[in-house]
């Protein structure tokens, strides 16, 4: 089963514009991204989508720098971005990350897609108990089948925007628990990117606990003591 992981990119967030290309701790906030993507080990292609609008042309310059797979299509048709990848790479599996999330964690996506390779009772989309993982490290993982019957049935923006919710609310879904036990949160935490406080939250989290096992480490601290920075 091939398996392909898309990042879904663009500069022209409300709260934070052009987050995606601001540097966090001598990377940019995609390149963060890529780099958790790359480390996902059981996949076959990393690939990030953004909009064929002129200020994303940035994005599609610094895929080209580092040798990523970038594709470009419709802005507010995000569903549209994935469908045209996958069926271009002859995907059977997608993984879909969002790029204000420099903590994605690969092992998360490892688990999820071992799921739906192995599973044989027919589940369409497969994520992590939201519960006991840090917000803003997860992704989520579903079968091309899945993408292609949002889209042959579910024709409203809030599905082309966000990609998921009919598989979530109207398909076989389950959520799993981390194979990891050092990586299971027992307090809420959030590691994502949305404003300037969180832009450097995540600065000040590279800064504390460098770039290995950064989100053990991280979980380890909020499990102890609620917050990851005394």
């Amino acid at each position: 089963m091939k398996v392909v992981t898309i990042i879904q990119a663009r500069t022209n967030s409300s709260r934070l514009p052009n987050k995606v290309l601001i540097d966090i701790y001598g990377k940019t906030l995609l390149e963060r991204v890529i780099g958790q993507a790359k480390k996902i080990k059981n996949i076959d292609e990393v690939w990030v989508a953004t909009s064929s609008q002129d200020q994303d042309d940035l994005i599609e310059w610094l895929c080209d720098r580092i040798g990523v797979n970038c594709y470009r299509g419709d802005l507010e048709d995000v569903r549209s971005r994935y469908y045209d990848i996958g069926k271009k790479q002859n995907a059977d599996i997608l993984v879909r990350i969002t790029a204000d999330n420099p903590f994605t964690e690969p092992s998360y996506a490892e688990d999820l897609i071992n799921f739906l390779k192995e599973d044989r009772t027919g589940y369409d989309y497969v994520r992590m108990d939201r519960s006991k993982v840090p917000d803003g490290t997860y992704s989520e993982v579903f079968t091309m089948d899945a993408l292609e019957k949002s889209i042959e049935n579910y024709y409203d923006t809030e599905n082309k925007e966000h990609v998921t919710p009919a598989m979530i609310g109207d398909m076989k879904m389950k959520e799993l628990i981390p194979s990891d036990e050092d990586l299971i949160a027992r307090k809420p935490y959030f590691v994502g990117v949305d404003t300037f406080a969180d832009l450097k939250h995540a600065t000040l989290l590279y800064k504390h606990f460098g770039e290995k096992d950064t989100l053990k480490q991280i979980i380890n601290k909020v499990n102890k003591y609620g917050n990851a920075i005394q």
